[in-house]
Protein backbone atom coordinates (compact mmCIF):
# COMPACT_ATOMS: atom_id res chain seq x y z
CA UNK A 1 0.00 0.00 0.00
CA UNK A 2 1.03 3.48 -0.57
CA UNK A 3 2.25 5.87 2.17
CA UNK A 4 -0.67 7.96 1.27
CA UNK A 5 -3.09 5.43 1.41
CA UNK A 6 -3.20 5.07 4.78
CA UNK A 7 -3.13 8.60 5.64
CA UNK A 8 -6.59 9.15 3.63
CA UNK A 9 -8.00 6.38 5.19
CA UNK A 10 -7.25 7.79 8.31
CA UNK A 11 -8.85 10.87 7.84
CA UNK A 12 -12.22 9.20 6.86
CA UNK A 13 -12.11 7.16 9.94
CA UNK A 14 -11.35 10.37 11.66
CA UNK A 15 -13.89 12.17 9.97
CA UNK A 16 -16.57 9.52 10.31
CA UNK A 17 -15.92 9.61 14.37
CA UNK A 18 -16.52 13.44 14.34
CA UNK A 19 -19.70 12.99 12.19
CA UNK A 20 -20.99 10.44 14.61
CA UNK A 21 -20.23 12.87 17.74
CA UNK A 22 -21.12 16.67 16.61
CA UNK A 23 -24.03 15.57 13.80
CA UNK A 24 -27.24 14.57 13.95
CA UNK A 25 -30.08 12.95 11.33
CA UNK A 26 -29.31 12.28 7.38
CA UNK A 27 -26.53 14.66 7.64
CA UNK A 28 -24.83 11.85 10.32
CA UNK A 29 -25.78 9.18 8.17
CA UNK A 30 -25.13 10.55 4.89
CA UNK A 31 -21.04 12.15 6.11
CA UNK A 32 -20.17 8.65 7.81
CA UNK A 33 -21.69 6.53 4.74
CA UNK A 34 -19.12 8.91 2.79
CA UNK A 35 -16.29 8.85 4.97
CA UNK A 36 -16.15 5.24 5.44
CA UNK A 37 -16.60 4.77 1.35
CA UNK A 38 -13.88 7.62 1.08
CA UNK A 39 -11.17 5.54 3.73
CA UNK A 40 -12.16 2.41 1.73
CA UNK A 41 -11.38 3.68 -1.76
CA UNK A 42 -8.29 5.26 -0.36
CA UNK A 43 -7.09 2.46 0.83
CA UNK A 44 -7.84 0.58 -2.06
CA UNK A 45 -6.77 2.34 -4.89
CA UNK A 46 -3.08 2.98 -2.95
CA UNK A 47 -2.96 -0.81 -3.56
CA UNK A 48 -2.33 -0.47 -7.26
CA UNK A 49 0.82 -0.36 -8.54
CA UNK A 50 0.17 1.73 -12.08
CA UNK A 51 2.58 4.68 -11.19
CA UNK A 52 -0.04 7.17 -12.90
CA UNK A 53 -2.47 6.54 -10.25
CA UNK A 54 -0.03 7.49 -7.72
CA UNK A 55 0.53 10.67 -9.18
CA UNK A 56 -3.02 11.37 -10.08
CA UNK A 57 -4.94 9.53 -6.94
CA UNK A 58 -3.73 11.36 -4.04
CA UNK A 59 -5.10 14.44 -5.63
CA UNK A 60 -8.28 13.20 -5.64
CA UNK A 61 -8.21 12.03 -2.38
CA UNK A 62 -7.50 15.92 -1.27
CA UNK A 63 -10.33 17.54 -2.88
CA UNK A 64 -12.70 14.58 -2.00
CA UNK A 65 -11.28 15.22 1.82
CA UNK A 66 -11.91 18.96 1.67
CA UNK A 67 -15.36 18.70 0.43
CA UNK A 68 -16.28 15.82 2.97
CA UNK A 69 -15.68 18.56 5.62
CA UNK A 70 -18.08 20.60 4.43
CA UNK A 71 -20.86 19.26 6.66
CA UNK A 72 -19.81 20.23 9.84
CA UNK A 73 -19.34 24.07 9.10
CA UNK A 74 -22.60 25.77 9.82
CA UNK A 75 -22.06 26.40 13.50
CA UNK A 76 -19.35 29.02 13.89
CA UNK A 77 -17.75 29.76 17.35
CA UNK A 78 -17.73 33.50 17.84
CA UNK A 79 -15.89 33.27 20.89
CA UNK A 80 -13.22 31.82 18.73
CA UNK A 81 -13.41 34.05 16.02
CA UNK A 82 -13.51 37.43 18.26
CA UNK A 83 -9.90 35.61 19.79
CA UNK A 84 -8.83 35.15 16.25
CA UNK A 85 -9.59 38.75 15.38
CA UNK A 86 -8.14 40.60 18.60
CA UNK A 87 -4.56 38.40 17.64
CA UNK A 88 -4.78 39.90 14.41
CA UNK A 89 -5.69 43.56 15.15
CA UNK A 90 -3.13 43.51 17.58
CA UNK A 91 -0.55 42.53 15.17
CA UNK A 92 -2.09 44.72 12.31
CA UNK A 93 -1.82 47.87 14.91
CA UNK A 94 1.96 47.06 15.85
CA UNK A 95 2.70 46.70 12.10
CA UNK A 96 0.78 49.07 10.40
CA UNK A 97 -0.32 46.90 8.09
CA UNK A 98 -3.41 48.80 7.45
CA UNK A 99 -1.98 52.03 6.44
CA UNK A 100 0.88 49.37 4.28
CA UNK A 101 -2.87 47.91 2.39
CA UNK A 102 -3.67 51.30 1.78
CA UNK A 103 -0.64 52.97 0.28
CA UNK A 104 1.16 49.40 -1.54
CA UNK A 105 1.13 50.22 -5.30
CA UNK A 106 -1.80 48.61 -7.35
CA UNK A 107 0.31 45.44 -8.57
CA UNK A 108 1.67 44.80 -5.00
CA UNK A 109 -2.01 43.70 -4.71
CA UNK A 110 -2.87 42.08 -7.48
CA UNK A 111 1.00 39.84 -7.22
CA UNK A 112 -0.33 39.02 -3.63
CA UNK A 113 -4.28 38.10 -4.61
CA UNK A 114 -2.41 36.05 -8.03
CA UNK A 115 0.27 34.57 -5.12
CA UNK A 116 -2.73 33.26 -3.37
CA UNK A 117 -4.36 31.75 -6.34
CA UNK A 118 -0.76 29.95 -7.32
CA UNK A 119 -1.20 27.94 -4.34
CA UNK A 120 -3.36 24.53 -6.35
CA UNK A 121 -0.69 25.72 -9.08
CA UNK A 122 2.01 24.47 -6.48
CA UNK A 123 0.07 21.59 -4.91
CA UNK A 124 -0.51 19.72 -8.62
CA UNK A 125 2.88 20.87 -10.06
CA UNK A 126 5.01 19.76 -7.04
CA UNK A 127 3.51 16.12 -8.04
CA UNK A 128 4.79 16.62 -11.88
CA UNK A 129 8.15 18.25 -10.77
CA UNK A 130 9.13 14.96 -8.67
CA UNK A 131 7.38 12.81 -11.43
CA UNK A 132 10.62 12.06 -13.39
CA UNK A 133 12.64 11.31 -9.99
CA UNK A 134 11.00 8.08 -9.71
CA UNK A 135 7.95 6.41 -7.58
CA UNK A 136 9.44 6.62 -4.21
CA UNK A 137 10.08 10.64 -5.16
CA UNK A 138 5.86 10.73 -5.77
CA UNK A 139 4.68 8.68 -3.11
CA UNK A 140 6.88 10.73 -0.22
CA UNK A 141 5.62 14.12 -1.75
CA UNK A 142 2.11 13.22 -1.80
CA UNK A 143 2.58 11.48 2.45
CA UNK A 144 3.91 14.98 3.13
CA UNK A 145 0.88 16.66 1.26
CA UNK A 146 -1.48 14.68 1.98
CA UNK A 147 -0.77 14.48 5.86
CA UNK A 148 -0.52 17.98 6.17
CA UNK A 149 -3.45 19.44 4.28
CA UNK A 150 -5.74 16.59 5.88
CA UNK A 151 -4.94 17.50 9.05
CA UNK A 152 -6.35 20.82 9.14
CA UNK A 153 -9.19 19.47 7.66
CA UNK A 154 -9.77 16.88 10.40
CA UNK A 155 -9.81 19.80 12.48
CA UNK A 156 -12.64 21.48 10.80
CA UNK A 157 -15.55 19.66 12.80
CA UNK A 158 -14.15 20.84 16.23
CA UNK A 159 -12.65 24.58 15.24
CA UNK A 160 -15.51 26.08 13.01
CA UNK A 161 -14.99 29.63 11.99
CA UNK A 162 -15.59 32.24 9.16
CA UNK A 163 -13.08 33.50 7.38
CA UNK A 164 -12.13 37.38 8.40
CA UNK A 165 -13.30 38.74 5.58
CA UNK A 166 -16.95 37.13 6.74
CA UNK A 167 -16.64 38.59 9.86
CA UNK A 168 -15.10 42.17 10.30
CA UNK A 169 -16.29 45.34 8.39
CA UNK A 170 -14.80 45.58 4.93
CA UNK A 171 -11.21 47.37 5.32
CA UNK A 172 -8.35 48.42 2.84
CA UNK A 173 -8.27 45.59 0.52
CA UNK A 174 -11.68 45.96 -0.12
CA UNK A 175 -11.30 49.70 -0.73
CA UNK A 176 -8.93 48.47 -3.08
CA UNK A 177 -10.66 45.86 -4.90
CA UNK A 178 -7.36 44.23 -6.46
CA UNK A 179 -9.07 42.79 -9.87
CA UNK A 180 -7.46 38.92 -9.37
CA UNK A 181 -9.20 39.01 -6.17
CA UNK A 182 -12.53 38.39 -7.71
CA UNK A 183 -11.19 35.22 -9.48
CA UNK A 184 -10.66 33.99 -6.29
CA UNK A 185 -13.44 34.79 -5.17
CA UNK A 186 -15.33 32.91 -7.97
CA UNK A 187 -13.31 30.09 -7.19
CA UNK A 188 -14.09 30.07 -3.41
CA UNK A 189 -17.80 30.85 -4.12
CA UNK A 190 -18.58 27.54 -6.36
CA UNK A 191 -15.70 25.31 -4.93
CA UNK A 192 -14.80 25.71 -1.07
CA UNK A 193 -16.97 24.99 1.76
CA UNK A 194 -17.00 28.68 2.63
CA UNK A 195 -15.36 27.88 6.34
CA UNK A 196 -12.12 28.55 7.87
CA UNK A 197 -9.90 26.16 8.34
CA UNK A 198 -7.60 26.13 11.18
CA UNK A 199 -4.50 25.20 10.70
CA UNK A 200 -4.95 27.04 7.35
CA UNK A 201 -4.78 24.44 4.50
CA UNK A 202 -4.40 26.41 1.93
CA UNK A 203 -0.90 27.41 3.74
CA UNK A 204 -0.10 24.09 5.08
CA UNK A 205 -0.60 22.49 1.47
CA UNK A 206 2.09 24.95 0.00
CA UNK A 207 4.62 24.81 2.69
CA UNK A 208 4.05 20.88 2.65
CA UNK A 209 4.73 20.60 -1.49
CA UNK A 210 7.84 23.03 -1.27
CA UNK A 211 8.99 20.69 1.68
CA UNK A 212 8.44 17.60 -0.16
CA UNK A 213 10.28 19.45 -3.64
CA UNK A 214 12.92 20.63 -1.30
CA UNK A 215 13.90 16.93 -0.27
CA UNK A 216 14.70 16.26 -4.28
CA UNK A 217 15.48 19.41 -6.08
CA UNK A 218 16.88 21.93 -3.15
CA UNK A 219 17.23 24.94 -5.83
CA UNK A 220 13.78 24.26 -6.60
CA UNK A 221 12.20 23.26 -3.27
CA UNK A 222 13.46 27.18 -2.25
CA UNK A 223 11.70 28.74 -4.85
CA UNK A 224 8.38 27.70 -3.93
CA UNK A 225 9.34 28.23 -0.66
CA UNK A 226 9.51 31.51 -1.39
CA UNK A 227 6.28 31.30 -3.02
CA UNK A 228 4.47 29.31 -0.26
CA UNK A 229 5.54 32.67 1.84
CA UNK A 230 4.14 35.25 -0.39
CA UNK A 231 0.69 32.59 -0.43
CA UNK A 232 0.85 32.96 3.40
CA UNK A 233 1.08 37.35 3.22
CA UNK A 234 -1.59 36.67 0.77
CA UNK A 235 -3.60 35.04 2.68
CA UNK A 236 -3.67 37.53 5.69
CA UNK A 237 -3.32 40.43 3.55
CA UNK A 238 -6.23 39.34 1.44
CA UNK A 239 -8.39 38.51 5.00
CA UNK A 240 -8.91 35.21 3.51
CA UNK A 241 -7.10 33.71 6.88
CA UNK A 242 -6.29 34.77 10.38
CA UNK A 243 -2.61 35.00 10.97
CA UNK A 244 -2.74 31.91 13.53
CA UNK A 245 -4.31 29.92 11.04
CA UNK A 246 -0.75 30.91 8.68
CA UNK A 247 1.13 29.88 11.43
CA UNK A 248 -0.25 26.40 12.33
CA UNK A 249 -0.69 25.81 8.57
CA UNK A 250 3.11 26.07 8.38
CA UNK A 251 4.24 24.33 11.41
CA UNK A 252 1.77 21.39 10.45
CA UNK A 253 3.24 21.45 7.06
CA UNK A 254 6.92 21.36 8.62
CA UNK A 255 5.66 18.40 10.66
CA UNK A 256 4.74 16.17 7.79
CA UNK A 257 7.53 16.94 6.32
CA UNK A 258 9.69 15.97 9.59
CA UNK A 259 7.27 12.65 9.86
CA UNK A 260 8.26 11.52 6.40
CA UNK A 261 12.08 12.40 6.60
CA UNK A 262 12.09 9.77 9.48
CA UNK A 263 9.92 6.96 7.63
CA UNK A 264 12.99 7.87 4.92
CA UNK A 265 15.65 7.36 7.31
CA UNK A 266 14.43 4.37 9.33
Amino acid sequence: MAPWGPIAATYGVVLAVSAAVRLRGWRRAAVMLGSIAYAGAAAWISMFSAAWIHLAAPGAALLGGYWLSGPFVDDPQVSVERWLLSIDHRICTATGCRGWVARAPHWVLESLEVAYTADYVVVGGGALLVWPLGSDAVLGYWAIVLGAELTCYAALPWIRTRPPRAVEPPGAIELRDPYFRRLNFAVLHRASVHANTIPSGHVAGAVAASLAVMMHLPAVGVALLAVSALISVAAVVGRYHYVVDVILGALVALVAAAVEATRLLS
